[in-house]
């Protein structure tokens, strides 16, 4: 149980990240004689799972042959509006 305590805290510390793999390396740094395996049945039993960090994905193609609508056309990338364009 004393374990269960230092991966918890570890868990905790890791803001919940931390695999049984990097949690195994913590603990073998911190001087707790451990194996991967139980640190990651330990994990398992007490429900803690880590979290992957999303990764950034470009939602926008702007290097595309498509058309392009009239109004980002007119307006530059700032939205203003191109001289000799004024609306009324």
């Amino acid at each position: 149980m004393v374990l269960l305590a230092h991966i918890r805290a570890e868990f905790m510390t890791s803001q919940e990240t931390y695999g049984s793999p990097r949690m195994t390396a913590e603990l073998n740094e911190d001087g707790i004689a451990v194996s991967r395996h139980r640190v990651a049945r330990l994990m398992r039993n007490n429900g803690l799972e880590a979290l992957q960090k999303r990764r950034y994905k470009k939602t926008t193609d702007s290097d595309h042959t498509g058309p392009v609508h009239r109004t980002a056309q007119t307006h530059g990338p700032t939205g203003a509006t191109a001289p000799g364009t004024a609306r009324r």
